[in-house]
């Protein structure tokens, strides 16, 4: 089993990039909670992975700051409404939410390194399998954003 505290990146096939986290592991927010990134887990019978049922969007950070993340978060909310998917909270709590999950994991990185900021959210798991599952999911994770110079 990989160490949930290594983070393996290849910037290209030839040349892995891999890292040990400074704090321990990120944490994420996942259908209400905050839980270490390795043990956040969807459902096989969740809809985005049944029917590719799920809105996404990625936002980045420059110099540790979320660029335009009202933007990407107005873009991901009415995504939500076509689709008919209720996130559960405003866009003002997501906003504060994303925040909140940044702040969180920049101790398990150096203050140089910039992030992927996802926001996930689908309709959960499917109808009739709903019993063993949730009505809605809503991952929001971070992942590194590393630029690397290949010479």
């Amino acid at each position: 089993m990989a160490d949930p505290d290594v983070v393996v990146e290849s910037a290209t096939q030839q040349q892995p990039v891999e890292r040990r986290l400074h704090g321990g592991s990120r944490t994420v927010y996942f259908n209400g909670k905050f839980v270490p990134e390795h043990e956040a887990r969807v459902s096989i019978f969740d809809e985005a992975l049944m029917y590719g049922s799920m809105a996404f969007e990625m936002t980045r950070t420059y110099n540790g700051k979320p660029f335009c993340l009202r933007e990407h978060l107005v873009r991901l909310y009415a995504s939500l409404k076509m689709m008919q998917i209720d996130p559960g909270m405003t866009i003002d709590e997501m906003e504060a939410l994303t925040l909140e999950v940044l702040e969180s994991n920049k101790p398990t990185e150096g203050a140089d390194v910039d992030w992927q900021i996802m926001h996930d959210v689908s309709r959960g798991t499917m109808g009739i399998y709903q019993s063993i599952g949730c009505s809605l999911s809503l991952f929001l994770s971070l992942s590194l954003s590393l630029s690397l110079s290949l010479s």
